[in-house]
């Protein structure tokens, strides 16, 4: 289960760096975060 997440996670900061330009660190974990609770950090 964690694995899957994980990997939701990387495939969505790989396409938001694709589609948008650099962002700090700290966006990225805040996002990942909140995509690991569910809430799809992708908006």
């Amino acid at each position: 289960m964690e694995n899957g997440l994980v990997q939701n996670g990387e495939v969505l900061e790989r396409i938001k760096n694709i589609n948008s330009p650099p962002i700090p660190n700290h966006v990225g974990e805040m996002h990942f975060k909140e995509n690991q609770i569910g809430g799809g950090g992708c908006y």
